[in-house]
């Protein structure tokens, strides 16, 4: 959960719309919006390092279209 509520945090904090969720692989799916492309950036760069104690592997990026979908970002299970 450490990932998750501090990645939550971290995207309520810079104003993003979305979740975060554990996947079945033990990977983390993050789906963040938002309408500032700086604040996604700064999100992505969080993510490649994360909360202390984390251990991030690996980080893909992709862009997909999902027009003002979320109204929060929340961690889903």
């Amino acid at each position: 959960m450490l990932f998750r509520d501090s990645a939550r945090r971290r995207a309520k904090a810079l104003g993003l719309f979305g979740y975060v969720r554990n996947c079945d692989d033990g990977s983390v799916e993050i789906l963040a919006q938002a309408n500032n492309e700086e604040k996604i950036n700064e999100f992505i760069k969080w993510c490649h390092k994360g909360p202390l104690l984390s251990r991030v592997d690996r980080v893909e990026v992709r862009s997909i279209e999902c027009p003002g979908e979320f109204q929060d970002f929340s961690i889903r299970y």
